[in-house]
């Protein structure tokens, strides 16, 4: 089956030679491919690219069997970019809820089906439970200063095996060097290129770096595969330890740990996303450096009465972690006048 860009927009799609747009439509721009994995290559890069550069909402167009890479659905998030699938009879579907459009603006413009229903366009995939992580940290603006570090850490913290290949675009074929990572970063400052890097049993992760008023902020984020079977509470427990442990080594500014789905690639190890419905993403823990407690403001009293808040982090300037469980259910009260 080969994939092709006959959803029709709301208006007749207007003819554009690019090498890598396949139509512009009033609002978006598509990349449309038949291949069944889907990599953030040079091409698609450019894509995502160009159809900011024009204002265009991203809208990439695949078979039903297609699977994307972790890297290509971050990308799609970031620019607020929609994925759609074709049949062979060319009707087209909303890739991660299987409603049916008729136009490529239903994607965003008609409402969705609320919750998700069991859909799945690729027949049975393999779910793996994901621990997700975003991390941001602060650093120094000086020549000691090393990017790659934070990002190590934070895999092998979470249970993953350590990082071992990196690129800016797939396949990631460098071997990992947090000397050249470094080197890259200050070559691209203020707002460095997102580094991608994953290891052997499917982890992955993303980290940028931008100079700021004060010295440097590195975001890194990504995923590592969760225990199978392990119990939810136990997995809260890796998400608060994780976080911990990184306070503890690193100026974090703010970081989150949640549990999400992907689907095993051709490879166990491997992630990737199907198009289906998949469970909504669950928090775990959150940690809030100490600039980000004073953006809390008495919002932190209220996270001490619904969930696990303890001090984690040097004494000077602690950190609070947040472990998000089951809700505390706050004491009974009576009220004046009643018995």
């Amino acid at each position: 089956m080969t994939a092709t860009n006959h959803a029709a927009s709301t208006q007749r799609p207007v003819r554009y030679v690019h090498p890598v747009i396949d139509e512009l439509g009033e609002g978006f721009a598509v990349f449309a491919t038949s291949t069944v994995s889907v990599r953030y290559t040079v091409p698609f890069a450019l894509f995502i690219t160009e159809a900011l550069d024009l204002a265009r909402r991203p809208v990439l167009l695949t078979r039903v069997d297609a699977r994307v890479s972790p890297f290509v659905a971050a990308a799609m998030a970031r620019a607020g970019g929609f994925w759609a699938v074709q049949a062979r009879d060319r009707a087209t579907y909303d890739a991660l809820t299987g409603r049916r459009i008729a136009h490529l603006p239903d994607l965003w413009t008609a409402p969705a089906p609320e919750p998700h229903g069991p859909w799945s366009a690729a027949g049975h995939v393999e779910p793996r439970q994901v621990l997700a992580f975003e991390v941001r940290a602060h650093h120094r603006a000086s020549d000691s200063t090393t990017i790659g570090p934070l990002a190590q850490d934070a895999v092998t913290s979470l249970g993953g095996s350590p990082l071992d290949r990196w690129d800016t675009r797939e396949p990631l074929l460098e071997p990992w060097n947090t000397a050249r990572i470094t080197d890259l970063v200050r070559a691209g400052m203020a707002h460095s290129q997102i580094v991608r890097a994953r290891s052997a049993d499917g982890t992955f992760c993303e980290l940028t770096v931008d100079r700021t008023r004060t010295g440097l902020l590195e975001r890194v984020l990504g995923g590592v595969v969760a225990p199978v079977g392990v119990p939810h509470g136990d997995l809260v427990d890796v998400a608060g330890r994780t976080l911990a442990d990184l306070a503890r080594k690193h100026a974090i500014v703010a970081a989150s740990v949640s549990l999400v789905e992907y689907d095993a690639g051709d490879r166990p190890e491997d992630l990737v996303q199907h198009a289906r419905a998949r469970q909504p993403e669950r928090p775990l823990a959150q940690l809030y450096g100490p600039r980000a407690i004073v953006d809390l403001g008495e919002g932190l009293e209220e996270l001490r009465e619904r969930f696990d808040v303890t001090s984690v982090g040097p004494a000077r300037a602690p950190s609070v972690l947040v472990r998000v469980e089951t809700p505390r259910t706050p004491a009974a009260t009576t009220a004046p006048g009643v018995h």
